[in-house]
């Protein structure tokens, strides 16, 4: 990536807001609480992050392959996208 790319800067912006993984029990009181709660929160608080991983890497490739073959391909890259950013933070959480 450039320096000028826009992901990036935008990745910089927020790399210091880290999620907090959620585990099961914290979903349910929070949807208890009728709080917002969005799928990347419940999904990662069923997975290891090992599994984290797997999942956002297969399905950054799924929105990357198809991108344009179902809808606008806009919409696939920008999935994408999402998925890739995803995907370097639980590998900088790694290190």
């Amino acid at each position: 990536m450039s320096d000028n790319d826009p992901y990036l800067s935008e990745r910089k912006k927020h790399s210091s807001e880290h999620y907090k993984v959620l585990s099961p029990a914290d979903v349910h009181h929070l949807a208890m609480e009728e709080k917002s709660l969005n799928c990347e929160h419940i999904i990662r608080a069923q997975l290891t992050p090992e599994e984290w991983i797997g999942f956002c890497r297969g399905t950054l490739l799924k929105y990357a392959l198809r991108a344009g073959k179902k809808g606008q391909q806009i919409e696939d890259i920008e999935k994408a996208r999402v998925f890739t950013g995803w995907l370097l933070d639980a590998l900088d959480d790694e290190c």
